[in-house]
């Protein structure tokens, strides 16, 4: 269909030559990369990252691949903080669990 080197159908054409300069900038086409395999070891890590809640998925293809890339993310996320004693998250007292006795009498 198209034109290439001023050519259409094997017979020269200068109006051709001069499109196909014309758009001689444009790219060729590139084919689409491999899509990407299915990792065989993955891990995803929930914390923070600078305050803002986050996942993080580590993932390998090999045993020793996998704990490569486990340790290049070591200490990205935030340290998770104690929990204030006394408080549950609602302001209140966390309630009981487990079994516990109280002693009645004088």
């Amino acid at each position: 269909m198209g034109a290439t080197n001023g050519t259409t159908n094997g017979v020269y054409h200068a109006e051709d030559e001069r499109l196909d300069s014309l758009y001689s900038f444009w790219p060729g086409t590139v084919p689409a990369p491999a899509p990407c395999p299915e990792a065989l070891f993955s891990l995803t890590l929930k914390g923070k990252l600078d305050g803002i809640e986050t996942l993080l998925t580590v993932r390998g293809q090999t045993p020793e691949e996998f704990q490569r890339n486990l340790a290049s993310v070591r200490g990205l996320l935030d340290q998770p903080q104690a929990p204030r004693s006394g408080h549950a998250k609602n302001g209140q007292p966390p309630s009981p669990t487990g079994s516990f006795c109280v002693a009645l009498g004088p």
